[in-house]
């Protein structure tokens, strides 16, 4: 069986023992935590430079994948076997500018000197409005531009060719056309030059110039030009079928969703039969740069020269630098400069201007406009890509460490106090839920002791200890079995007082005598008020009750004197047992005794009171069955038998101020020599076989 104090050593060392272990553990945590933490402020900051720096880096491989890839598609192709046919190799021309959305333009070189050039970087995506013309042909305006078109439907796809007014009439007057289609080239270009302005739905003046200032808008940037990017090679694509037909439209149109707009390419920014490169290529030549003038700004590209066998084909694949420098100098907020060796071709500013006002000190410091720079150098096959870093953002890094190594200490130090105030609070409050589950049954015996006390053993509540083994858990039982005994005494107690005189019951509680039902002998004395029929019809209930109460307080006095038992009150009769539930000596003395100091007091009654009446008293002994009888919520002692009724029956008989005694209870031992009898004759009595001999006691 376990201790209190086993308990409590126990519960004490198992407490320092998690307390040890917390203060042990949880400052590594936390220092661990800030440590991390640490890492990442310092990320956080050297990342704003570095990881734009990376994503420059990312560009680099970009482009030597797209060198690489233009190498593999060359070697590629020259393993295929294709007839030298115009419309072949215009295909096979979009199929290289098709092979990565990055490649600005492919240049066939023929044999025969000319030149076939696809150019999807060339080649806008236009928003077109569309208003229909008839049989399912439409009118076709383009944003920013003047002229409409006749949109016809592809025979082959979903799309629309698009005809300029000139070639409306070239058209018309050709003899090899379809009629019917004739007919609609002659009648657009006869309503175009009667209806000059034909009424669209207008276009939206707004225009999407995303801002680039992180990396995920860097990331939705790119998804969205791909995305144009696949739009413009598929329509590139659909619209090469016809480029060398001998109706070559001016462009192809896209319905989209909304049916009434949609995109458009023209065929003469995406194909050209003129060459892009100034200088001729020669065979095997390695990737080179060059500079071209575009739409306002300066353009470097970077170009494959790939050789073919059979027919002798020279191809050259260009991918656009400037653009994408572009968006790397609006990404991570620095100038870039394109160089080629030592030699400056064109420098970006953050904001995505070019410019070429710099001076280069050397390969690590340069200055532009009044600030010194740090250069960081990424080179590309013949070109180089120099980032330029401010020199005072460079200085911040220390400033930025020290304050990190002083935040670091300070957050060190609070958690080491947070983690011993935790440890703490975590022993107390484990400490006070052991000493509450170790006090708190010993303080419910202390209020149910206070209880037992002040009398109060009915509704007395102990600690539940079932699965306890200590010694509050002997305690409690011990203390169960004495509030059991308890309850038990004071039920015997409560029923007797209402039967016996106090001492008595006293006295048969010490004696612990047997209440449940016996044989025993015992003499029994019955007491009843004569007229008390016609006394009672002319009095009033509450005098009748007062005068009642009072005659049986007087009467109960003297049986209680005798050490006899009050049984019960039927009416006006008593009934009182001698020997039963105690054992008497001389019970039969002692009733008799009772009976004459009853008649004595009844005579002084009669004296001091105008309501005087007389009584009867019959005296027995024998054998009866005494015990607790009635219902399983009200026990009521008595006894019972023949003797019984034979006491009651002399009760009846007797006459007014006599007391009667059978003679079971005239040979009991000193009864004669006690008191004094006449012998009366015999009686007959209800219920007794044969005659009775009765005697009657003289006072």
């Amino acid at each position: 069986m376990k201790t209190l104090r086993a308990k409590l050593f126990m519960s004490v060392g198992i407490i320092l023992l998690i307390v040890s272990c917390l203060s042990y553990l949880l400052p590594e945590i936390f220092i661990r935590r800030e440590i991390k933490q640490g890492g990442v402020y310092i990320n956080q900051y050297v990342q704003q430079m570095e990881q734009k720096i990376l994503q420059t880096s990312s560009f680099v491989l970009l482009y030597r994948f797209m060198e690489s890839g233009a190498a593999l598609l060359g070697d590629a192709k020259r393993a295929e076997q294709v007839e030298p046919l115009p419309a072949d190799l215009w295909k096979f021309a979009v199929e290289i500018a098709s092979y990565n959305p990055e490649i600005a333009f492919v240049q066939l070189s023929l044999t025969d000197g000319t030149s076939i050039v696809v150019s999807p970087e060339d080649a806008e995506l236009y928003l077109g409005h569309s208003q229909e013309f008839k049989e399912g042909k439409l009118w076709v305006k383009i944003q920013g531009k003047e002229a409409v078109f006749l949109a016809v439907p592809d025979p082959l796809g979903r799309d629309y060719l698009l005809f300029s007014q000139d070639q409306l009439k070239n058209l018309a007057k050709d003899a090899s056309l379809d009629p019917k289609l004739a007919v609609s080239f002659l009648q657009a270009s006869e309503f175009l030059e009667s209806h000059p302005q034909i009424s669209f739905a207008p276009f939206s003046t707004a225009t999407v110039s995303p801002s680039i200032h992180s990396q995920d808008e860097f990331y939705r940037f790119l998804l969205q030009k791909q995305t144009l990017l696949e739009n413009k090679l598929s329509l590139i694509s659909a619209l090469e079928t016809w480029q060398q037909s001998f109706l070559h439209p001016a462009g192809i149109f896209r319905l989209g969703d909304q049916k009434q707009s949609g995109q458009v390419v023209l065929s003469q920014e995406a194909f050209s039969g003129q060459p892009i490169l100034p200088l001729p290529l020669q065979p095997n030549q390695e990737p080179m740069p060059f500079l071209r003038h575009k739409k306002g700004y300066i353009e470097v590209e970077a170009v494959s020269i790939v050789e073919r066998q059979h027919p002798s084909i020279r191809i050259a694949i260009g991918f656009s630098v400037s653009k994408i420098v572009q968006q790397i100098a609006q990404l991570i907020e620095r100038p870039i400069l394109i160089t080629e060796g030592n030699n400056l071709i064109v420098g970006i500013s953050p904001e995505g201007d070019c410019f070429n006002d710099i001076k280069m000190q050397d390969s690590k410091n340069l200055t532009w406009r009044g600030v010194d720079y740090l250069a960081f150098r990424v080179p590309l096959a013949k070109l180089n890509l120099v980032v330029l870093t401010k020199k005072s953002q460079i200085t911040e890094i220390d400033s930025f460490l020290a304050d990190l190594g002083k935040r670091l200490m300070q957050q060190i130090s609070l958690n080491l106090v947070g983690v011993t105030l935790l440890s703490l609070g975590i022993a107390l409050l484990l400490l006070g839920r052991i000493c509450k589950k170790i006090t708190s049954p010993i303080a419910m015996l202390a209020c149910a002791a206070e209880d037992i006390g002040k009398g109060k053993i009915e509704a007395i509540e102990l600690p539940k200890v079932e699965k306890r083994q200590d010694e509050v858990a002997t305690l409690t039982h011990s203390f169960k079995k004495m509030i059991l005994a308890l309850r038990e005494r004071e039920s015997i107690r409560g029923m007797l007082n209402k039967v016996v005189s106090k001492e008595i019951a006293e006295k048969i509680l010490s004696r612990a005598i047997e209440l449940e039902g016996e044989e025993r002998v015992a003499t029994l004395l019955f007491s009843d008020i004569r007229g008390f029929t016609q006394l009672s019809q002319h009095m009033k209930p509450k005098v009748l009750i007062k005068i009642l109460n009072a005659y049986m307080t007087r009467m109960c006095a003297i049986i209680d004197s005798t050490h006899g038992v009050v049984d019960k009150f039927v009416g006006d009769e008593i009934m009182a047992l001698y020997g039963v539930p105690i054992d008497l000596e001389q019970h039969a003395i002692k009733a008799i005794e009772a009976a004459v100091e009853m008649m004595r007091v009844l005579k002084q009654w009669q004296t001091s009171h105008s309501e005087s009446f007389s009584v009867g008293i019959g005296i027995h002994t024998g054998i009866v069955c005494a015990g607790n009888m009635g219902s399983e919520n009200r026990l009521n002692y008595t006894v019972v038998g023949a003797n019984v009724n034979l006491a009651a029956r002399l009760c009846e008989q007797a006459s007014a101020m006599q007391i009667l005694v059978s003679e079971e209870t005239w040979r009991q031992p000193g009864v004669q020599q006690a008191f004094k009898f006449r012998k009366l004759e015999a009686l007959s009595l209800k219920g007794i076989e044969g005659l009775v001999p009765v005697y009657e006691v003289e006072f």
